[in-house]
């Protein structure tokens, strides 16, 4: 291998490394230049994440991963996770209206 071709290499094996792949349906393009990947069809879970942050997009065509896309992420990026749910899930009655507050994230359910 010449230097060039072994230069070429280097560089595509550090650009693999500096890359997260995520799988899931891709949004289009979001507001504030925003991407959603959602984890499956119903939409109820997702990241959010920068679109400057999307290296790469692969759409699968497998059988299995049906209109879902392959993103190529860099390491860096922050990504925010969310769930769809609810506000009911948070609804326990109470005694008197003064006794009543509000959940804080810790209260928040788990899935």
């Amino acid at each position: 291998m010449g230097n060039s071709q072994q230069a070429a290499q280097e560089d595509a094996n550090k650009a693999s490394t500096d890359v997260v792949e995520l799988v899931g349906h891709l949004s289009k393009d979001g507001s504030k230049g925003h991407r959603r990947l959602y984890k499956d069809p119903t939409h109820t879970v997702w990241i959010e994440l920068d679109g400057k942050d999307i290296v790469d997009v692969r759409e699968e065509d497998e059988s299995d991963m049906p209109g879902q896309s392959v993103i190529s992420v860099r390491r860096s990026a922050t990504v925010v996770k969310c769930e769809s749910l609810r506000a009911s899930i948070y609804d326990a009655p109470p005694k008197h209206r003064s006794d009543r507050k509000l959940a804080s994230a810790s209260e928040w359910p788990r899935h």
